[in-house]
């Protein structure tokens, strides 16, 4: 099939299958790991067929232990049959063979008490993301973030920044049409455009009317929510005005944050701390397209630019082995922005997209002030359209996206 493509959660799932004898595959509906988890199984369930779903709630320890074999068993959207996850807890007891089983959902298990409760320290979970550039083309995993992490000097970066130039305008099309199409399997190779805003369309009913209410009871109307949900669209990347979106939507601040809790529980949206001398939030889409559904209009080309790099330079990360990260936007009352920042063991690295050729006066003051404020930190300038890289410093460089996400 067309939308089938070699995952870059390949290697750290067989990985976490060797040890761990219940794997979880959490992401966004429609993100793919239905057909993930069918290639990685010997055998496959869902509790989307009604079917099983009931022989799970009758007898759910029953049907675990009839379904169990020597191989990895799939069992998909298993969140909707919370009885199965206490049965869960008593076949780890008794065996802790790693690859048992391997749980999917459209919900962070955390988000619910009992799968949370019979959960904890027994399964290891890991997240499908919708699809990058590289994951589109079949390529593989960037490394370069952690390259650069790895430098002392960014100048060394230099020569690895150089491209072809037939490879670069290549990619730098694919980067315009992921704008429009995002990483979605399900809709994102769907070609004609009215199809696809009808499956943006059930997609965001599916998750909004069905997902949501499993992890939040709620009596607002779908209407009222995608009105909430389209309004938050719009502050994508800003530290998240609550009383604004009051004024706007009529929802109180208490119930808006139980809907962004919800939100994050169903792989909607991620919000992200703001440091520095000012504190908050920002809230980012998991998905391009849905984003640019929700808005229902064509975004500010720098806002745009943004939100598509840190959907995709976060893949180099969340999937790699053993690294332990955090992103952050860093804001200062003086007005200074660095829209996203990642923290891990080897260092700190700011990320400032940049629309011109180069950074702008205010682009530089802002990655000055981020280098004094933290300690073995990098600021990476990204371009679009622009082949060349250039260091500012040891710890600033400016790099094209066309190579700093494929590579």
């Amino acid at each position: 099939m067309p939308h089938q493509r070699k995952r870059h959660l390949d290697r750290l799932f067989l990985k976490t299958a060797a040890f761990s004898p219940l794997i979880g595959i959490l992401g966004h509906r429609q993100v793919g790991k239905t057909t993930f988890l069918e290639s990685k199984a010997s055998s496959y369930v869902t509790m989307d067929d009604p079917d099983e779903a009931q022989k799970a709630r009758v007898r759910p320890l029953k049907y675990l232990q009839e379904l169990k074999g020597p191989g990895l068993v799939a069992i998909d959207e298993c969140q909707t049959v919370t009885t199965l996850f206490p049965c869960f807890k008593e076949i780890v007891r008794k065996s802790k063979r790693p690859g048992q089983f391997a749980l999917s959902g459209s919900v962070r298990f955390t988000s619910r008490k009992l799968i949370k409760e019979s959960l904890t320290g027994r399964i290891a979970n890991l997240e499908l993301l919708p699809l990058g550039l590289a994951e589109i083309e079949n390529e593989p995993l960037p490394k370069s973030l952690l390259r650069l992490l790895g430098l002392k000097d960014v100048h060394a970066a230099l020569e690895w920044s150089t491209l072809d130039k037939a490879l670069f305008e290549r990619r730098k099309k694919k980067e315009q049409d992921y704008l429009t199409l995002g990483g979605l399997p399900g809709i994102c190779f769907v070609r004609d455009s009215r199809m696809r805003n009808d499956r943006l369309n059930d997609q965001f009913e599916t998750i909004l009317d069905r997902d949501l209410r499993l992890v939040y009871e709620t009596t607002l109307t779908y209407l009222t929510i995608l009105d909430y949900v389209r309004a938050l669209s719009l502050q994508e990347g800003q530290a998240l005005n609550f009383s604004a979106l009051q004024k706007k939507t009529g929802i109180s601040i208490a119930v808006q944050k139980r809907l962004l809790s919800a939100f994050e529980a169903i792989f909607l949206i991620r919000l992200i701390p703001i440091e520095g001398d000012r504190s908050g939030l920002t809230v980012w889409f998991e998905d391009q397209a849905e984003l640019r559904f929700a808005s229902q209009k064509r975004a500010e080309a720098l806002a745009s630019f943004r939100s598509f790099v840190y959907r995709n330079l976060r893949l180099q990360f969340f999937y790699t082995a053993g690294v332990n990260f955090n992103f952050f936007q860093y804001r200062t009352k003086a007005g200074v922005v660095v829209p996203f920042a990642l923290r891990c063991e080897e260092g700190v690295l700011g990320f400032l997209p940049v629309l011109e050729s180069e950074p702008s006066r205010q682009d530089r003051a802002a990655a000055l002030s981020f280098l004094s404020r933290y300690q073995n930190s990098k600021v990476i300038y990204i371009t679009q359209g622009n082949r060349q890289s250039h260091c500012f410093s040891d710890r600033a460089i400016q790099v094209p996206s066309e190579w700093l996400l494929w590579e």
